[in-house]
Order: structure tokens, then sequence, then C-alpha cells
């Protein structure tokens, strides 16, 4: 995340900071929402990469290309 933040901050001219919640203030508030943020610490999303462009024909954007384009 803290990459992902420098993509972002590039991108829009200003800083943006990742800052960290401890699950357990996070659980608090919903234990749906810990559940999954766990599950995306220890398990996280994957994709083929090569496989979807055959698939698809198509060229994935890469965020800080989005983020150019948006911002």
């Amino acid at each position: 995340m803290p990459q992902t933040a420098r993509i972002l901050s590039r991108a829009a001219g200003r800083k943006i900071e990742f800052v960290p919640v401890p699950i357990e203030q996070v659980r608090q508030s919903s234990e749906d929402f810990a559940t999954m943020l766990e599950w995306f610490d220890r398990v996280g999303y994957n994709a083929d990469i090569p496989g979807l462009r055959k698939e698809h024909g198509i060229e994935p954007t890469a965020l800080a290309a989005w983020a150019a384009r948006v911002s």
C-alpha cells in the first residue's frame, strides 16, 4: 500500500499517505471487513496477466497510467 500511495501522490500532485489501521480496531467496526482484510493479507488476489491478454486481446492498464489519466 505505501507503493500505491506514492503512485497516487505523483499523479495527484499532492501527498497521499498510507496509514495502517490495526486489525483489532477494524474489527471493532466490522467483523466482516476485518475478515476480508485478513484474507487479503493471507491469500490475496492473483491474476494471470499474459493469459488475460491472450484471452481478451487487451492490455491491462497499470495503476500509474490510470492515475495519470484520471487526475
